[in-house]
């Protein structure tokens, strides 16, 4: 009888470690069938804020930039041959080409009285450029070296405001300005008088 009792108690044992593995198994599983459907479910979830038309409206901006032609070089030939001109005459100074002209004026704070107007000149600027401008080490302007670039818009009066905005603006500065051509560039003596007028030719920063 003993050796029964025995048996059957191994038995029990052995049943009850059996069922718990089970029910732990069904329990790990059903906690990752859950984990999973959550997954699905915020991935099937739409944006906030998305709106109905904005895939064709990106796919439209998407077609208008392949339809624009990739420029690998930033200046043309001759704008080359005045950055390389520039450099001989100021080894020492940072030569930036094209500059947006209200790069060189600080932003105005649009919250305040007059912002309206502010904005309205800030943004008139930005599209005016300026071809070269010369900085020291520490990247303060030094002087200005412009090239003849039309403004770009196709109205010739609104061309005119814009460069009559553009010689104002420059004249706010203070700093000099130069107007290069670029089929007869100035000589690298000239170039460092201008920028260093008191200092002569051996000025270093």
């Amino acid at each position: 009888m003993s050796e029964i009792s025995l048996g059957i108690w191994l038995f029990v044992f052995f049943a009850v470690i059996f069922a718990s593995t089970v029910a732990y198994g069904f329990m790990v599983r059903n906690r990752q069938a859950k984990k999973a459907q959550t997954l699905i479910s915020a991935r099937t979830t739409p944006l906030p804020g998305w709106q109905e038309g904005e895939t064709t409206r990106l796919l439209t901006l998407s077609e208008h930039f392949s339809a624009l032609n990739v420029q690998k070089q930033l200046l043309n030939k001759l704008e080359t041959l005045l950055y390389h001109r520039l450099k001989e005459a100021l080894p020492e100074c940072v030569i930036v080409p094209h500059v947006h002209l209200n790069d060189l004026f600080k932003r105005p704070d649009f919250s305040t009285d007059g912002s309206e107007t502010q904005s309205k000149i800030f943004q008139r600027l930005a599209i005016l450029e300026i071809g070269f401008v010369a900085c020291s080490a520490d990247m303060k302007v030094l002087a200005l070296f412009d090239t003849p670039s039309p403004p770009p818009v196709s109205d010739s009066r609104r061309a005119e405001r814009l460069l009559s905005a553009k010689k104002t603006a420059i004249k706010m500065l203070r700093i000099p300005c130069v107007p290069l051509d670029p089929k007869a560039p100035p000589s690298v003596e000239a170039i460092r008088e201008i920028v260093f007028p008191f200092q002569g030719t051996e000025n270093t920063l």
